[in-house]
């Protein structure tokens, strides 16, 4: 299935094509976390995933067609 990953601020470095938008072809049973390590993000660095405007974890299982978008931990200091 394809699954589009917004992804967002500090982590679109971790990803290969180094853009925002991108469209990924995942497995149907796959979670949010098989696709952010298949962007080759670090899961550590993932503060949390939205779709439809709801929050959800790593453990969230998209469906065909979804957009996704992938937030960082805000560090302050």
């Amino acid at each position: 299935m394809k699954i589009t990953v917004i992804v967002t601020s500090e982590l679109i470095g971790f990803v290969p094509s180094k853009q925002e938008k991108n469209i990924v072809k995942v497995p149907a049973c796959s979670t949010v976390r098989d696709i952010v390590n298949q962007l080759s993000i670090p899961e550590a660095e993932v503060s949390y995933v939205i779709h439809n405007r709801k929050m959800y974890d790593l453990n969230y299982k998209p469906q065909e067609g979804d957009t996704i978008e992938l937030y960082p931990i805000i560090y302050s200091g």
